[in-house]
């Protein structure tokens, strides 16, 4: 593991340590992106096997087939993805990564095809972060998210970093807000 990570067996303590200070509880694994952990599903195996309700929220580009098929018998329980936009160019620029749109869309299409066809139990949930730049994808989201039969999209509004202070006109400001924050009535 890299210098200053927590070890495989260092996480599998702290687990372990939630479920017996805190008992049946829901845990989540983020980040940056969970899955750049290598460890990452042995983790959620084993939080399972505590009978921790465990999620994980990532970006979907680095789902695989073999990954789907050990996160099918890791028991996990809910699955979000970030999806910003339906159009690949408004969701690359926001995540920074050329191509990440069609990675996380396929890969989570691969993943939910997995679980009908084996009545799988992870509840996939679309997430988005809303700002300017995605304000009118709103519609396409919605329309993809249920003609694919997701559980559900959660909308998160973009929140200011800790360099805004408390500047209530913080996104007048904001990059991820073009026109110094113009809106639309």
């Amino acid at each position: 593991h890299a210098e200053g990570e927590l070890s495989t067996q260092d996480w599998k303590d702290v687990l372990f340590g939630f479920r017996k200070w805190l008992g049946k509880k829901h845990i989540w694994f983020t980040g940056g992106e969970p899955f750049l952990r290598k460890d990452c599903i042995e983790l959620i195996s084993y939080g399972s096997s505590l009978r921790l309700a465990i999620g994980v929220i990532t970006n979907g580009i680095l789902l695989d087939s073999s990954r789907i098929s050990q996160l099918m018998e890791s028991g996990l329980r809910e699955f979000h993805v970030s999806i910003d936009s339906m159009r690949p160019e408004i969701h690359d620029h926001l995540r920074g990564i050329t191509g990440a749109h069609e990675r996380a869309t396929q890969n989570v299409l691969a993943l939910k095809d997995r679980l009908d066809k084996t009545r799988g139990e992870i509840k996939i949930v679309i997430k988005t972060i809303m700002m300017g730049f995605n304000r009118k994808e709103i519609i396409p989201l919605l329309e993809w998210v249920d003609k694919n039969g997701f559980a559900k999209i959660k909308f998160q509004p973009l929140e200011s970093n800790l360099e805004g202070g408390d500047d209530p006109f913080w996104f007048n400001t904001s990059p991820f807000w073009p026109e110094g924050g113009e809106r639309e009535e």
